[in-house]
């Protein structure tokens, strides 16, 4: 996954604490409603969740077959 901080520059009020990567490029992301994990959706279809505190894959859903444009979570 590509940084989103311009390299060798440092952005004031961001730590990187963890880094991951997945097969495909990101096209969207969100946060659980605890904060606890955060979805990242590849142009392909599949969303990985990411433990948020470690970075750690903690699943991998299919997604859609021609692609996820979108990600939310439901409040429950």
């Amino acid at each position: 996954m590509p940084s989103l901080r311009p390299r060798g520059r440092r952005v004031p009020g961001l730590t990187q604490t963890w880094r991951a990567s997945i097969d495909d490029y990101v096209n969207a992301l969100a946060w659980s409603p605890d904060r606890r994990i955060i979805a990242a959706a590849a142009v392909s279809g599949p969303i990985t969740l990411f433990d948020a505190e470690s970075g750690a894959v903690r699943s991998t859903l299919s997604g859609h077959g021609i692609g996820t444009t979108a990600l939310s979570w439901n409040a429950d």
